[in-house]
C-alpha cells in the first residue's frame, strides 16, 4: 500500500508500484484487463500485472534457488555477443522446445562446464513465433555454424517432431527427447540437481528464465502416477524456455557429482 505512492525502502531504494489498475484508472485504454484474466492464470496474471509474487510453495523449482543463478554476461569475458564466433570454438548445447498450445518455440545455447561439476551459463535464448518448421530449422543450422555444438536435444513430442527430422539432415546426433512419464522426472530432477548444486548461471535480466521454472507443478495423471506440467495459455507457453535448458542439460548425466537430490516423489 506505502509503494503505491512511493516510498524509501530500508535498502534506502525508493520504489512505486503501479499495477494494471493503477494505470486503467490513470486513463491507459489499450488492454482489457477481463481478456487478459481470461488469457492467463490467476497466478500469472498477480504476478505480471499487480506486481504479486509467484507463489512458489507449489512449485517444484524455488525463487531462493533460482536467484542464485543471476550473473551478468558483460562478464563473461569468453563469450562476445556480436563476433562471427561468439564463443570461438568452445563447445555448447543447444535445447530446443516447440509450443504445446501455440506457434512459438524457444531455442537456447548452453555452455558445459569445462571440467566434471563445474558451472552452466545460457549465453543465449530464442524465441521464434509464427514460424515454419524449415524457418526454425534454418535459424538452429545457423546456431551450429556459429557455434562448436556438441548436442542439439529436441522435444519430439507432437509439432517438434517436423523441425526434428529437419534438424537430422544436417546434424545427424541430434537427440530426440519423447515426453512421458519416466523422460520428464529424469528432466526435471537433472535441473533440479544443478540448481541446487548453484551449477547454473544465466544473465540477471533475463527474469523469464526464472518465472518459467517457478510455474512448473508436480501433478498427478489420473492414474495416480507423479508429473510435471506448467500452466500454459493461448498467449504465451511460459515454461517453454525451462524446457528448453532442460533438454540441453540432460545432456549430462544426472549422477555426475554422485550427490542426493533433496527432492522425492510421492504416489
Amino acid at each position: 500500500k506505502a509503494k503505491q505512492k512511493g516510498v524509501v525502502c530500508p535498502d534506502k531504494q525508493w520504489r512505486k508500484i503501479i499495477t494494471i489498475e493503477d494505470a486503467e484508472r490513470g486513463g491507459a485504454n489499450f488492454f482489457d484487463i477481463e481478456m487478459l484474466r481470461l488469457e492467463y492464470s490467476e497466478d500469472e496474471f498477480n504476478n505480471l500485472f499487480l506486481c504479486l509474487f509467484v507463489d512458489d510453495t507449489k512449485s517444484v523449482f524455488k525463487l531462493s534457488q533460482l536467484e542464485k543463478a543471476f550473473s551478468d554476461i558483460e562478464l563473461w569475458e569468453d563469450y562476445k555477443k556480436n563476433a562471427t564466433r561468439p564463443f570461438g570454438n568452445n563447445e555448447v548445447w543447444i535445447g530446443y522446445d516447440p509450443s504445446r498450445t501455440t506457434d512459438a518455440a524457444s531455442c537456447v545455447i548452453l555452455a558445459p562446464p569445462l571440467k566434471p561439476g563445474g558451472k552452466f551459463r545460457i549465453l543465449e535464448k530464442h524465441y521464434w513465433t509464427g514460424q515454419s518448421f524449415q524457418f526454425q530449422a534454418n535459424r538452429i543450422k545457423d546456431l551450429c555454424d556459429k557455434f562448436n555444438v556438441r548436442h542439439i536435444g529436441v522435444d519430439c513430442t507432437g509439432m517438434g517432431m517436423g523441425v526434428f527430422e529437419l534438424i537430422k539432415s544436417f546434424y545427424p546426433s541430434a537427440m530426440a527427447i519423447h515426453y512421458g512419464l519416466e523422460s520428464k522426472t529424469q528432466l526435471v530432477l537433472k535441473a533440479m540437481d544443478v540448481i541446487q548444486s548453484k551449477r547454473i548461471e544465466w544473465d540477471a535480466g533475463w527474469t523469464d528464465i526464472p518465472h518459467a521454472f517457478m510455474t512448473i507443478k508436480q501433478t498427478a495423471t489420473k492414474s495416480g502416477q507423479i508429473t510435471y506440467s506448467a500452466n500454459r495459455t493461448d498467449a504465451t507457453g511460459h515454461a517453454d524456455v525451462a524446457w528448453a535448458i532442460m533438454h540441453a542439460l540432460i545432456n549430462e548425466p544426472i549422477n555426475t557429482n554422485k550427490r542426493k537430490s533433496t527432492w522425492a516423489t510421492a504416489a
